[in-house]
Formats: C-alpha cells, sequence, structure tokens
C-alpha cells in the first residue's frame, strides 16, 4: 500500500502530520519497538502504512467518522496505531486507564457514548461487559487476540482499493475525550479537538528544540490515557522523535537503559523515585555523607550557573563526584539522556538543581487537561528553576484578583462532554480558562504556581496554607514515600505521611524492604527523630503559623487501587483526609473538630 494521493491527501487533521514526515522522510525512524531484549525501528513510511491497513480495517468493521471508540491499555505500540487510524478515519478515541474499575469505568463508558472499545487483554474485555449501566458499546476488541492485528492484515488486502473513506477532519473535529479523574465528582469528560493537539504537537518542539534535534528519541512511560502522554506521542510523530513505550514502572529502569532516549518526560514523582534509589544505594554502601555531600556539590553549582563564576573548589568538588555520584544516575537514566521533561505537578526548586547539576537539567512545564497540556515551560536557556517558566506562543496568562491563573489559547479545550454548566462554569464568553490554580508572575514573564485554590488551608486563626509547598519539600526525604498536610480550621498544620520501605530498610541496615513494608515503624523512636528532623529543616523555611506542629507514620502507601492516588501518581487529597480523619483528630487531642 503506498502513501499516494488515494487515501492520505483526503486526510486531515493529526493524522495528517503523520502522513506528511512519511511523504518527506520515509526511511525516517518513527517508532522502537520492542524485540526481546531489544529494540527495532519502524520507518515513519512503515508506521503509515500500517495506520492505513488499520483505517482501513476499522472502516471494514463498521467504525465510521464520529464514532466514539474506547482504548483501556497499558502504553503499547498498538495504541499509537489505534490513535492515528481512528483519526485517519475521523472516529473519536476515548481513553480508559487500565487500572479503572467500579463506577468510574461504568460512567465513562456511558456518559462518553462508545460504541466500541480495544482492550489489552481478554480479562478486560470481560470487565467492560460486566458493567452494569446502559452503555452503548456493540463490540470489544482485544489486543491479546490479536484484533488489531487482525484488522490490520485486512486492511493490508485491500492494498489496491484502500477503503479509508474522506474523514472531513478539520481542527476544531473532536479528536479525543479525555476523562479527569473525579476527584471533585464524576469524571468529566475533556473534549480535546485535533486543533488542540496539533497546536501543542508544533509550537512545544519549535520553541524546545534541544529537546527534538537531530536523532531525538524518547520513552513514553506516562499513561497515554492521560493528556500529558499524549502530547508527548503526537508531538514525537509529528516533529521526527524516535517514539518507544514502557508499559509498566516495574521495568521502567531496564527500559530506559536498554532503549537510551535523549530525552526523557516523566512526573515529579519518577524524578524523586530515581533520586531516592541513588540516595537509598548510598545509604547502604555506608556512603550517605558522601551522596548528601555530592547532592549539596550538584545543587551549588546549578545555582550559580548563569549567575555568578564558579569557583575552583566547587569545580574541583563537583568534577570529582561526577565519577562516582553524577555519572551513576545518568547511567540509570540510559547514559544518553540530555533533557528531561516534568509536570503534573510542582518539581521542587532543590531536586531541579540537584538534576541540572548532575548533568540532567529537567524542564518544568504547567498545564491541565483543559489545556492540552503545556500552557507555560522552563527552557534550557532560562534560568527558571523553581518556576513553570513563560507562556508557550500563542498562549495568554492572567492572574484574577485572588491570584487564580486564567489561560486562553488554542491549546485550550471545547468544554466538557455532554456537561454545559461545568464549561460555563469553566470558560467566559471571551475564551478564558479558570484553571482552580493559584500563582504569581514575575517581571520575566514566568509563572510560578503557589497552589490549588480549594486546597488552601485555613487554619482557626485565619492563616493561609499552600499545602503543596510543604509536602513537595517533606516528600524530598528519601525516607517519605507519600505525605498530606491537614489542618483546615484547625489550631495549627499536621501531617500524615507514608514510608518507602526500601529506603527504611537501608536506614535500618537491611538487605531490601520487604520487613519494613510489614513492620509497624509508626512509633520507632530513632525513626520517629529522623522525620522530626526533617521536618524541623522545613519549618525554618516557612513562618510559623504555617510550619508543621505534629505529624503521624501511617503503614501501607497510598495506591490507585484503594482510591487514593490517580492513575497518574496525583493524591486524592479528599479521599485521603477522609479516610484518615480519625488519625488527623488525633493529632488535635485539644481542640473540636471543624465542621
Amino acid at each position: 500500500m503506498t502513501l499516494g494521493e488515494s487515501a492520505t491527501s483526503r486526510v486531515g487533521g493529526l493524522a495528517s502530520q503523520l502522513f506528511q514526515r512519511a511523504r518527506f522522510s520515509p526511511q525516517e525512524p518513527a517508532l522502537a519497538l520492542r524485540d526481546g531484549d531489544d529494540w527495532i525501528t519502524m520507518s515513519a513510511q512503515d508506521f503509515a502504512t500500517e495506520v492505513i491497513a488499520a483505517a482501513t480495517g476499522l472502516t471494514l468493521r463498521g467504525i465510521i467518522a464520529g464514532d466514539h471508540v474506547a482504548i483501556m491499555s497499558r502504553n503499547r505500540y498498538e495504541w499509537t496505531l489505534l490513535d492515528y487510524a481512528l483519526w485517519t478515519v475521523g472516529a473519536v478515541s476515548v481513553p480508559i486507564y487500565d487500572t479503572v474499575a467500579g463506577d468510574h469505568l461504568d460512567w465513562v463508558l456511558h456518559d462518553s457514548g462508545c460504541s466500541s472499545a480495544f482492550v489489552e487483554f481478554d480479562s478486560q474485555a470481560e470487565l467492560l461487559q460486566s458493567t452494569t449501566s446502559d452503555n452503548q458499546l456493540r463490540t470489544i476488541w482485544s489486543f491479546e487476540s490479536e484484533d488489531l492485528a487482525g484488522m490490520v492484515e485486512q486492511g493490508h488486502a485491500q492494498a489496491d482499493d484502500p477503503e479509508v473513506p474522506p474523514a472531513q477532519v478539520g481542527p476544531n473535529s473532536l479528536a479525543t475525550l479525555i476523562y479527569t479523574s473525579g476527584t471533585t465528582g464524576r469524571p468529566k469528560g475533556c473534549m480535546i479537538t485535533h486543533g488542540n493537539l496539533m497546536y501543542q504537537a508544533t509550537t512545544v518542539p519549535a520553541t524546545q528544540p534541544e529537546l527534538f534535534a537531530e536523532v531525538a528519541s524518547t520513552l513514553l512511560f506516562l499513561p497515554l490515557a492521560h493528556v500529558y502522554g499524549r502530547v508527548i506521542q503526537v508531538g514525537a510523530i509529528s516533529s521526527g522523535v524516535v517514539l518507544a513505550h514502557s508499559a509498566s514502572q516495574d521495568t521502567l529502569l531496564q527500559d530506559l537503559q536498554s532503549f537510551a532516549p535523549t530525552f526523557f518526560p516523566a512526573v515529579p514523582r519518577v524524578f524523586e523515585k530515581i533520586y531516592h534509589g541513588a540516595q537509598r544505594e548510598a545509604v547502604r554502601a555506608g556512603k550517605e555523607q558522601r551522596f548528601n555531600a555530592a547532592a549539596d556539590a550538584a545543587i551549588n553549582y546549578s545555582l550559580r550557573q548563569g549567575n555568578e563564576r564558579v569557583g575552583l573548589g566547587l569545580r574541583t568538588r563537583h568534577r570529582v563526584f561526577d565519577r562516582f555520584a553524577y555519572s551513576r544516575l545518568r547511567a540509570a537514566m540510559g547514559n544518553n539522556v540530555h533533557h528531561a521533561l516534568s509536570s503534573g505537578s510542582a518539581l521542587g526548586a532543590r531536586l531541579g538543581h540537584f538534576y541540572r547539576g548532575s548533568g540532567v537539567p529537567i524542564l518544568e512545564a504547567y498545564g491541565l487537561t483543559e489545556t492540552t497540556g503545556a500552557v507555560a515551560m522552563t527552557s534550557p536557556n532560562h534560568d527558571g528553576i523553581g518556576t513553570v517558566g513563560t507562556p508557550i506562543p500563542g498562549t495568554e496568562v492572567m492572574l484574577d484578583d485572588d491570584g487564580e491563573i486564567l489561560v486562553r489559547g488554542p491549546g485550550v479545550f471545547a468544554g466538557y462532554w455532554n456537561n454545559p454548566t461545568a464549561t460555563a462554569a469553566a470558560l467566559s464568553s471571551d475564551g478564558w480558562l479558570r484553571t482552580g490554580d493559584l500563582g504569581t508572575i514575575d517581571d520575566s514573564g514566568a509563572l510560578t504556581i503557589t497552589g490549588r485554590g480549594r486546597e488552601v488551608i485555613v487554619t482557626a486563626f485565619g492563616q493561609r496554607v499552600a499545602p503543596a509547598t510543604l509536602e513537595d519539600r517533606l516528600r524530598s526525604h528519601y525516607l517519605v514515600s507519600q505525605c498530606i498536610v491537614a489542618g483546615d480550621g484547625r489550631p495549627y498544620i499536621s501531617c500524615l505521611l507514608t514510608l518507602d520501605p526500601d529506603s527504611v530498610a537501608a536506614w535500618r541496615g537491611e538487605a531490601d524492604g520487604a520487613a519494613a513494608a510489614d513492620a509497624d515503624l509508626s512509633t520507632d523512636p530513632d525513626l520517629r527523630a529522623e522525620i522530626q528532623s526533617a521536618v524541623d529543616e522545613i519549618n525554618q523555611g516557612v513562618a510559623s503559623q504555617a510550619a508543621i506542629q505534629e505529624f503521624t507514620i501511617l503503614l501501607g502507601d497510598w495506591t490507585s487501587e484503594a482510591g487514593l492516588v490517580t492513575p497518574s501518581m496525583k493524591l486524592k487529597r479528599d479521599q485521603v483526609l477522609a479516610a484518615y480523619a480519625a488519625e488527623i483528630d488525633a493529632m488535635y487531642p485539644n481542640s473540636e473538630t471543624p465542621t
């Protein structure tokens, strides 16, 4: 099957970006696929041909323009193939996290009006079939049963007469419905258009050429069910970056080391875990002080870059530490990452300076599902660590009177599916989106996120406290896995936290984290003293009324399966606070519970 005028010239929107790449750079590698312990590349021409075959197969199975098709899977090549095939025929993809079940899954299938679905495993097909609500699913196909592979094969059999009809897709056509996590009510379907995604796919590479240089490659670990992962996908396909997929956090480090991407997008939690893993190994080897000295040198080295001359002593220490510390960190990420990208929540200035000083600068971005990803980004040439950078070209940002961030531009979504009331509350008549986030803008135009409006804690004495700042700092301690700050209507600030079992094991001089995970360490005096030391250090940088006065160590961690963390690793604050209300009350023995 060729890429002539017979099919591709009639296709608009996101698929047209792929077909243009295949025409102008047909032999350029576009994707990398796992082949045992190795990776094999697929050219832009071959991928485009597969997309046309898949689109033809979909059409022969009854998928037409405007159909809503669910995709429930981990990251894998088939997801990207299916996305572009659906967009070729003008259908709308509805991504669903592979961990979602129950009422959330039931609601998304019902509300989205999906006529068909693709799942990764046959067991997921059974799960979708067992949903009780009156959804419109008529067909469920499975990657495991090679249903998509069969469609591609059927499409290839039509090589002389592809059945891809004119899709009539334009910038305002709906490309995907991405549902919110539902932390504040029922999930809402964000209507993301072809134009929204095409804007991100062309604007970000144009403003960040360092990421999209020649022979650039990226490993997509971020779930494709999340807007961040989708933007990376379409950005890579449209800009000539080799795209590989990593399906599980369990194999992430192995995939990084074997594929060795040039840039790596992730959420702050992943960068925290990589840092803590390095720190944990140093503790286990009895070199904690040396690691801390290396971390301080990296941070100080980064702080002085571009602002002042790096002294001879610091340069010497930095060079020495590079041999045993920084080089190992870079090796853990594949030894080829020259830039990383962080979004989803605040990275934290200390972690940002550590990575930059270690030779892996992390660009930080801010955005929402409703903005189709990036609103603002830092750049390698801008010393914006601690901020989320300046707005990307074409996007306007301003602050409301109460500090809420308002956004307008080509990335702002078309509204919430089937929910005009929520759409009217979020979007003004002149296109400004109320983000719900609070921020400041400095003289250079750089945006700093100071908190989420509805999450700001107001103590009994009227002190306003942004919990994310305290939580980010406490999570930077390698023993801490998750934490949440409480104190709304209370006389002082308190905190719940969970422990990282492997880090605790290293701290205790044990071989692995199994024993630590099972032990009740919540009252261990030495452990509490270690955490108290971290809390005291955090409190030095905040007003006394905003300092953490009490903390409780909890057993176990907070997971998406328990409904306490989103699949994209964000804390479901209301659910955690409700689940541990008794533990929070116990930290305020002499005060009434707020009503």
